[in-house]
């Protein structure tokens, strides 16, 4: 099994090796939680602006799922992690939409008048 791979770039800023494995790290802890396959792809894009700090997420996961998260806040710290939230929730969002609720063999039970 191969591991998400994560590019961290970042926008008018050099993103430090301390931030780079953080985002990693948690990115792939996060996505292993919801995710029956951690393979995929995400690209993390941190750009600054003035006192704002922005991370866009893009996630692109081997079973054809494509999501997008972005937050904003003074730290880029705390920016990811809101972010990551954003994702975490949609990846277990989609998890919770593709589970079958209906017992093996048995379709929706037919309401008779």
């Amino acid at each position: 099994m191969t591991e998400l791979r994560t590019r961290v770039t970042g926008k008018n800023l050099d993103v430090g090796d301390a931030l780079r494995g953080k985002i990693e790290e948690d990115l792939s802890k996060g996505i292993a939680k919801y995710a029956s396959s951690r393979d995929g792809e995400a690209n993390v894009i941190i750009s600054k602006e003035r006192h704002l700090y922005t991370v866009d997420i893009h996630l692109h996961l081997d079973s054809k799922v494509k999501m997008e998260a972005s937050a904003d806040a003074d730290d880029p710290h705390a920016a990811f992690a809101v972010a990551l939230d954003k994702i975490e929730k949609r990846v277990r969002r989609n998890k919770r939409k593709l589970k079958d609720h209906h017992p093996h063999g048995q379709g929706p039970k037919e309401v008779t008048e």
